[in-house]
């Protein structure tokens, strides 16, 4: 069985640079201790409703340490990151 590797649909160059660009946002220290305190919740929210990367980035860590890949390529969804191609019985 083969597996291909995640790939970019498309990125959204934009997107990341109005992020990296912007003073606002949750700081990544900040993200990082809500995170070690249990907040994955909050913190993949903020990264969907406020467009947060930090959030964004966070959130998939933690959720992929916990196994919950599909939440993780949900979350990655606006930046331009789409789930790999599996092939199935390969």
């Amino acid at each position: 069985m083969s597996v291909v590797a995640p790939t970019l649909s498309r990125l959204n160059i934009d997107g990341l640079e109005w992020q990296a660009d912007r003073i606002e946002g949750v700081p990544p220290r900040l993200v990082d201790s809500l995170l070690e305190h249990g907040h994955v919740d909050l913190v993949a929210r903020a990264a969907a409703e406020r467009g947060d990367w930090f959030c964004a980035q966070g959130a998939v860590r933690a959720l992929q340490a916990v196994g919950e890949v599909d939440r993780a390529w949900a979350v990655m969804k606006p930046w331009g990151f789409v789930e790999p191609y599996l092939p199935v019985g390969e």
